[in-house]
């Protein structure tokens, strides 16, 4: 399989994209777009969701109560299911990514913060889990300064593993780190670090 490491850019408007129903254990539930670069959303900006129950002739806004977004993913999902014959359509903000064309490794690492619970006498340890974090890290052939120059930006990151099946990783990071590595009779490279804000979701 092969993988590759993309990163946000400037978000930017979509209108009256029409949203297909995902195969989920309750049909008629999620909808999702079909065009790759709607399917990230800007969290940041209101996103309109609207139905037809007349082949697309009329469109009505549908309450934002009856559904939640899942932004990493562009999907809407509604509480309960639809008939088969509702569309769906979404006017929002997407964040288009960008390969980082010179990349050729990546490294994503999630923790959960242990936090001991073990009593005065106890022989053994005891632990319930607390907060999760995680990191991630690529590393590149150096082209220019970009990295540098913006240091502890906020970036969208999408780590594919699958790259034809649009399966990977997800997630929000600050970055918090860019080092430079220069060696003789070599390329230079680079290892660009950030700190995941917030959580990491799964493709699939």
């Amino acid at each position: 399989m092969s993988a590759s490491v993309y990163i946000s850019g400037t978000s930017l408007a979509f209108t009256y994209q029409v949203l297909t129903p995902l195969a989920t254990l309750v049909p008629y539930t999620s909808y999702q777009s079909t065009t790759l670069m709607y399917k990230i959303w800007d969290s940041t900006d209101a996103v309109l969701v609207e139905n037809s129950t007349d082949s697309g002739v009329t469109w009505n806004t549908v309450n934002a109560s009856l559904y939640t977004i899942d932004y990493l993913q562009g999907t809407v999902i509604f509480g309960s299911a639809n008939l088969s014959s509702v569309e769906v359509r979404a006017t929002g903000y997407y964040v288009p990514i960008s390969l980082v064309a010179n990349a050729y490794e990546w490294d994503l690492s999630i923790d959960a913060n242990l936090i001991s619970t073990t009593l005065l006498g106890a022989t053994w340890k005891s632990q319930v889990s607390g907060l999760k974090s995680g990191t991630v890290k690529f590393s590149q052939y150096w082209q220019d300064n970009f990295y540098f120059t913006n240091l502890g930006t906020r970036y969208l990151i999408v780590m594919l593993v699958d790259n034809a099946n649009y399966k990977g990783y997800i997630a929000y990071g600050w970055q918090k780190n860019d080092s430079v590595n220069v060696v003789n009779d070599d390329v230079i490279k680079e290892d660009v670090n950030f700190d995941v804000d917030n959580s990491i979701e799964a493709l699939y």
